[in-house]
C-alpha cells in the first residue's frame, strides 16, 4: 500500500506504509511535489551548514531569545580567544 511521491534509492519521501506518518509534512507543505521542484535555497543551505558545524542554534533574534531562556545559557557566540586581562 505504498503511494510515493519521489521514489529514490534510500526510499520514499513521502508514503503510505502503515508505520510513517506523514501528517506533519503535509500540514507544513501542502504541494511537497512543488517543493522538491522549486530546488534548494543555496543561501539558507550554507547558513545551515554553518551552524550544524559549529553547533550553535539558527534563528532570528525572537528565536534565539526563546532558545536563551528556554535552556538558560547565551545562546549567541561570545567573544573569541582568552578573556582580557585588566591590569
Amino acid at each position: 500500500m505504498a503511494c510515493s511521491l519521489w521514489q529514490g534509492r534510500f526510499g520514499c519521501v513521502a508514503m503510505v506504509d502503515g508505520l510513517t506518518d506523514i501528517t506533519p509534512v503535509r500540514d507544513r507543505v501542502a504541494d511537497f511535489s512543488a517543493l522538491l521542484r522549486a530546488g534548494e535555497d543555496e543561501p539558507l543551505s550554507m547558513a545551515l551548514r554553518r551552524a550544524e558545524t559549529v553547533g550553535r542554534p539558527l534563528g532570528d533574534d525572537a528565536f534565539m531569545a526563546w532558545i536563551q531562556a528556554a535552556v538558560g545559557r547565551d545562546a549567541k557566540p561570545g567573544k573569541r580567544g582568552p578573556a582580557r586581562k585588566d591590569s
